[in-house]
């Protein structure tokens, strides 16, 4: 019973709402309690007299094995009491990727630039992170780092500095109010202290809170995400009445049209988008509503938009250049990827399978690990009785995924097929059996590829 104690005290002393403090210095630690104060800038700071160090109740040595160890723990994550240890003690910033991964072991997110630690999770069930370490990477050595500690308003990103001072202005005693998480029983998110909300707040709260679990649910617990969708669309709806020139919020309400195959409504949401604030995301998500709905050269044309916003030409020339979003092009390169192989699908659709191996091609030459183009090329080449270069793309994607994942299941079916044609029975069934020892569930998207294109 005292040990319980102990860790609900460490939890409430870690998890109270924290703000994202400056990056870290070699030693230097220190976070903030969340102020609600600063709306102007759209940013909420703290106030000097909210600061405070981190610490935690029962702070131990960092040890190596027990923070590789401690991923996910239904109760307590021992990486709370080690942090401190480690930041303080560990020359941290220097460390080659390397090394860092000899210590930490493998990280819970990362990318090319980037790697995250997941130092505390709130929920079982979702995932969600309250506490995470995080680094920066230059030529594969750290150059900074930081911890990061409590949720900010999520929603309140999503909307403008002026929406959010009127937001505020139902309860104006919001400075200093947070809000604790931690574990429950099965998986549950408990709150000991309810932040105050205005009816308006609240609607994007809840919008917002069900749009993420629908994301959370949507593959693996199907029965649930329609209803989180269903919700999060009726909360968006109420407050774009009041509301409506929010063009974020517009987009998460076509998104979750999108999601509920609503895709009519997807479509008047994602329009409304474009004409407010053209973008690639909005061209991007109207072409899927229109791809779905058999709208095929309406789906090549905002495709054609998509990429020419992410990947314009330079100059009136045939080469192009992709734009920077954020720190670099990477997301503009991975969103590329997926509009030329979804315009791919499109012109096969169409009957022009000349241009789709071409949109294919581009897709694959872009310098980004990503399985969509090479399954879709994969399958044409099957189609074409191409065995010899279905069975080279399907390869290429095994090289790159996990063997045991939905996505890994049915590539190696797919391998099998052209093996089989070949008279290779073998390795049909070495690839069969490795189909077997993968996840039972198929990919959704690959699934959907696959009866799209009805090969």
């Amino acid at each position: 019973m005292i040990g319980r104690i102990a860790q609900r005290c460490l939890l409430i002393s870690l998890v109270a709402q924290l703000t994202v403090p400056a990056l870290c210095k070699d030693s230097e630690v220190s976070v903030s309690v969340q102020s609600f104060q600063g709306t102007q800038s759209g940013v909420h700071t703290a106030s000097p007299e909210h600061r405070t160090s981190v610490s935690t109740t029962r702070p131990t040595k960092f040890d190596s094995a027990k923070w590789r160890h401690d991923r996910y723990l239904e109760t307590v994550n021992r990486r709370a009491n080690m942090v401190k240890d480690l930041l303080q003690n560990y020359k941290l910033k220097g460390m080659t990727r390397r090394e860092l991964y000899s210590l930490l072991g493998a990280p819970d997110k990362s990318l090319k630039a980037f790697a995250r630690y997941d130092v505390f999770v709130s929920s079982e069930l979702l995932k969600k992170a309250t506490a995470c370490l995080d680094f920066a990477f230059e030529n594969n050595v750290v150059t900074n780092f930081r911890f990061v500690a409590g949720q900010n308003r999520h929603s309140w990103k999503d909307v403008s500095s002026e929406t959010q001072q009127n937001l505020a202005k139902c309860n104006p005693d919001y400075s200093g109010v947070v809000i604790i998480h931690y574990p429950g029983r099965r998986g549950n998110v408990r709150s000991t202290v309810k932040l105050p909300l205005s009816p308006d707040d609240a609607l994007l709260e809840t919008g917002v809170k069900h749009g993420e679990l629908g994301l959370m649910t949507g593959i693996w617990k199907p029965h649930q995400y329609k209803y989180h969708y269903r919700s999060a669309v009726k909360a968006y709806q109420k407050f774009l009445e009041i509301y409506p020139d929010e063009v974020k919020v517009w987009r998460k309400l076509g998104f979750a049209e999108l999601a509920l195959e609503h895709f009519d409504a997807a479509i008047k949401d994602y329009s409304h988008v474009i004409e407010v604030e053209p973008g690639y995301d909005g061209y991007q998500q109207r072409a899927l509503a229109n791809l779905k709905l058999g709208k095929l050269d309406d789906a090549i044309a905002d495709y054609s938009s998509t990429i020419d916003l992410l990947h314009p030409r330079v100059n009136g020339s045939s080469d192009r250049k992709f734009v920077i979003l954020g720190d670099s092009d990477w997301y503009a390169k991975w969103a590329a990827v997926r509009a030329y192989s979804y315009r791919a699908l499109a012109r096969l659709k169409n009957g022009q399978t000349d241009l789709a191996i071409a949109d294919l091609d581009c897709a694959i030459n872009i310098d980004v690990d990503e399985y969509l183009p090479l399954f879709i090329r994969g399958e044409v080449f099957l189609n074409q009785s191409k065995f010899e270069r279905a069975i080279a793309d399907f390869t290429e994607i095994i090289h790159h995924v996990d063997k045991r994942t939905t996505i890994a299941r049915p590539v190696f079916e797919e391998r099998a097929r052209a093996f089989e044609e070949l008279g290779l029975p073998m390795k049909v069934q070495i690839d069969r059996n490795s189909a077997k020892s993968c996840e039972p569930k198929y990919h959704p998207e690959l699934k959907w590829i696959m009866g799209y294109l009805n090969y």
